[in-house]
């Protein structure tokens, strides 16, 4: 039925007005048939059909052209005196004059209803149109994205959703996403979308998914068709932010055990009775021995040190020699 009147609404408009004289010819034919079987029936009711015919194909011009030849056909071949254009008594003069006022709201009507059967054509191409764009933008979009309508049941979802979720698209669609994941339910993603719904604007937030046991951030967009949520995996992300954290709390706790042993050696470097001078080449002495089992503990990422390189950077500035032996070697807590 639907290619059947795309058909017709889309006659070229040469064709459509043939077509008017078509319908016109073929009504015509009908009523002389059948005025020979009953004589004293309405002249112009088979006309009727063909101005609505006619203009439902072309539009308002053929279906004014099917009036006015059809109200002349009738005129000449049906009204007292036939086969003439002598003028009519007044019986049937008012006749043609109801008919050519019921032809014009015919002809309206089926102008305008042809008129709404294009706007509704063009409306469906253009929703079609606008799906077929979605579906395209939801496929080139590579994080997890879905949307879902006022009842939270899932109308769209895309690729990355489905490998996310482990889910297929036929798992998902039509179905309410606190029933197909109910773990969620009462959780942060809940929350972010019932406060989206709530305020009518975008929501993100950031937490460990009870679905994945993974860390998302997600932005919920609330709109009149319901909700589009977008969902990212920021576990690496978190994972780096915690060794960041911990990178630099450890910095800061050996940084604080570095002063603490400067300070002790400058204390030790400066007691007793060593002139400034004294003082201050042991002091450098001791700094760079500091400095040299730093180096060696760095060089071993603070796992261990070997006991013999440690000591030999220790002793040496003060003249004195490591023996050989196969040496010892110390876990970095020591």
């Amino acid at each position: 039925m639907k290619k059947w009147l795309k058909g017709w609404t889309e006659v070229p408009p040469k064709l459509s007005y043939s077509l008017a004289v078509i319908f016109v010819m073929f009504a015509l034919g009908i009523r002389l048939g059948l005025d020979r079987l009953a004589p004293g029936i309405v002249p112009f009711a088979t006309i009727f059909p063909a101005e609505l015919a006619a203009t439902f194909v072309g539009g308002i011009g053929p279906g004014l052209v099917a009036t006015g030849l059809g109200g002349l056909s009738i005129w000449y071949l049906l009204l007292e005196p036939r086969m003439g254009l002598d003028a009519l008594s007044a019986g049937d003069a008012v006749s043609l004059v109801l008919f050519l006022l019921s032809s014009l709201v015919i002809v309206a009507t089926a102008a305008a209803l042809r008129r709404a059967l294009f706007r509704v054509r063009a409306a469906r191409e253009e929703a079609a149109a606008a799906h077929s764009f979605a579906a395209e933008i939801m496929a080139s979009i590579t994080d997890p994205f879905y949307v879902v309508d006022g009842e939270w049941r899932f109308t769209q979802v895309n690729d990355a959703f489905e490998k996310l979720s482990g889910r297929g698209r036929d798992e998902l669609i039509g179905r309410i996403v606190w029933d197909v994941f109910p773990q969620a339910r009462g959780g942060a993603a809940y929350e972010a979308n019932l406060r989206a719904r709530r305020e009518g604007k975008p929501v993100t937030f950031e937490t460990v998914s009870q679905v994945l046991g993974r860390w998302i951030e997600s932005t919920v967009f609330p709109g009149r068709f319901g909700v589009a949520v977008y969902v990212r995996d920021i576990t690496q992300r978190k994972e780096a932010e915690e060794r960041r954290k911990l990178l630099a709390a450890e910095l800061a706790h050996r940084s604080r055990n570095l002063l603490a042993v400067v300070q002790a050696i400058a204390a030790r470097s400066l007691s007793g009775d060593r002139t400034l001078e004294e003082a201050r080449d042991v002091l450098l002495s001791r700094l760079e021995a500091l400095a040299h089992a730093h180096s060696i503990l760095t060089a071993q990422e603070w796992r261990h040190a070997n006991l013999r390189a440690v000591l030999k950077a220790e002793l040496e500035p003060y003249g004195y020699v490591c023996g050989r032996g196969r040496g010892a070697t110390l876990g970095a807590p020591a």
